[in-house]
């Protein structure tokens, strides 16, 4: 069978907002070591603070990999001896790795063309040498496409004073968010170097990216020359990425139908738009990244994977995977060309008004005070915007509680405040000014749950009780009891909210 990739919500991810560039008069860069992650490796300001903008951060909770969290090196000084090196423009971490290199370093990039024309040199990070690096074809290629000469970039190999030091922000963190500014930047490289590919390859419509000639990776598919071979009898070329230039690899993505399983190879569709494709892969979890990339650039690729499969192991590889049905995938690929097959493209967008706003009017009833099963008020916690059971004042941090509105079988909670500020419950992935959940039971005793998938529960936290969407157990700490109050909010954002619900006006 093959089905569906799961989507990511990329709703507060995709940002437009103006990138910032940040400049230090005086700064410390300590270089990496064979150990890649060294604990002190990364840029310091003059009190020996790390620069944050210049740190590398991956994953949703934006987890540090190089560089160290919130360290100060306390034996560094602005007047101490270590060489000293001047204007420079940060370019962040380099491991050698091309997929990593699109991801984590080449977004920094962005604006070293203003910088370069005032005489700043582009310094990287990295274990790799200098002459290592420059020995990688692929990013000699890069330096041409971006006017870059060998001698504008630089690779520390030990402790450096850097005066006028720019550290541009990322317009992308690897599986978290991406800013449009990296859509301008990767496409002004592709059509660069469009004007550079092969002519012939840009008049191919149908492509079929192989793995086959993959000396080492993380996938090995065993019976791909089957597959490849039945797409070439189908009209397909079949194009080895790592055989082509970096202009073709990256012109492949333009004007095309491109098809293969996932791999560094389709990051290459980031440096065009509107790309049609289909990536697929043998998990129906995918890279996040994958899905930041497509979205800035409006891609119009679709992700499946095929769940009739062996895998066994390879030297050199993640895995070596068999498909147990090539001609069902053969067929499957030559319908998605038709357009026979439903886009499933990995990203998605929500807001908290669809998300949380009935599209019909309803009449409701309220507001009410919350209360669970030791008498505790709802209320939001501050710093976390989430829902608590507690008191206000005597020390606790509460200070604004929590209304509900019904409607049948539903129940809007919002903060009692004229701006209502947004709340959220543990086990929901987003924020919002307004939930709407599921009504059990009635107003004396009740039960909340959300979107069928757990009922909320009243955790003890010390003294207070913490809101948590949990199992499809209905005990005494999912049980509410909901009083009338008689504090009407009639302005700000609650009073157009209310009025959202009852279909009396349109938000702005």
């Amino acid at each position: 069978m093959i089905a569906p990739c799961e989507r990511e919500n990329l709703s507060y991810d995709l940002i437009s907002e103006d990138m910032e560039v940040f400049e230090y008069k005086t700064a410390l860069a300590i270089p990496s070591s064979e150990r890649l992650l060294e604990d002190f490796s990364g840029i310091y300001d003059k009190y020996g603070r790390i620069i944050s903008a210049g740190s590398l951060f991956r994953g949703p909770e934006l987890d540090y990999v190089m560089g160290k969290k919130h360290y100060i090196l306390g034996k560094f000084n602005p007047r101490s001896a270590f060489p000293s090196i001047s204007d420079i423009y940060w370019g962040g971490f380099f491991v050698g790795h091309y997929g990593h290199f699109i991801m984590d370093t080449l977004p920094r990039w962005w604006n070293y063309k203003k910088f370069k024309s005032m005489g700043y040199k582009i310094a990287l990070n990295s274990h790799l040498s200098r002459e290592k690096i420059l020995s990688l074809v692929w990013f000699r290629e890069f330096l041409f496409l971006l006017d870059i000469d060998e001698n504008d970039f630089v690779v520390f190999t030990f402790p450096v004073i850097i005066k006028n030091l720019i550290v541009a922000e990322s317009p992308m963190m690897d599986r978290n968010c991406v800013n449009d500014e990296l859509a301008k930047f990767y496409q002004s490289i592709g059509d660069k170097a469009m004007q550079h590919s092969d002519p012939e390859l840009r008049s191919i419509k149908n492509v079929y990216i192989t793995r086959e000639n993959l000396k080492y990776g993380g996938l090995y598919i065993k019976n791909e020359k089957e597959i490849s071979e039945s797409l070439r009898n189908d009209g397909f070329s079949i194009v080895s990425p790592e055989n082509l230039s970096l202009c073709d690899q990256l012109c492949l993505f333009r004007n095309k139908n491109v098809t293969g399983f996932v791999g560094s190879a389709f990051h290459n569709s980031a440096f065009s738009k509107g790309t049609n494709g289909l990536a697929l892969s043998f998990s129906k979890k995918i890279n996040r990244s994958y899905a930041l990339f497509d979205a800035v650039n409006e891609a119009k690729i679709s992700y499946y994977h095929i769940e009739d499969y062996s895998i066994e192991g390879k030297e050199h590889f993640g895995g070596s995977f068999s498909v147990l049905n090539p001609k069902k995938l053969v067929s499957f690929i030559d319908n998605w060309v038709c357009g026979k097959v439903k886009n499933n493209f990995l990203y998605e967008f929500s807001d908290w008004e669809k998300e949380n706003i009935p599209s019909q009017a309803m009449d409701i009833d309220g507001p009410y005070k919350i209360y669970d099963h030791r008498g505790l008020e709802a209320y939001i916690h501050p710093q976390e915007s989430a829902l608590w059971f507690g008191s206000s004042g005597n020390g606790t941090p509460f200070t604004h509680p929590v209304h509900a509105f019904i409607s049948g079988n539903t129940i809007f909670l919002i903060v009692a405040h004229k701006d209502a500020p947004v709340l959220h419950i543990d086990g929901m992935d987003s924020l919002s000014p307004v939930l709407m959940l599921d009504f059990l039971g009635d107003k004396n005793l009740c039960g909340i749950s959300f979107q069928k998938n757990g009922v909320v529960t009243s955790s003890p936290i010390n003294e207070n009780n913490k809101a948590i969407i949990k199992g499809a157990y209905f005990g005494e700490w999912e049980k509410f009891r909901l009083e009338k109050d008689n504090n009407i909010i009639s302005c700000g954002r609650y009073d157009k909210i209310i009025s959202l619900i009852k279909k009396k006006l349109t938000y702005q």
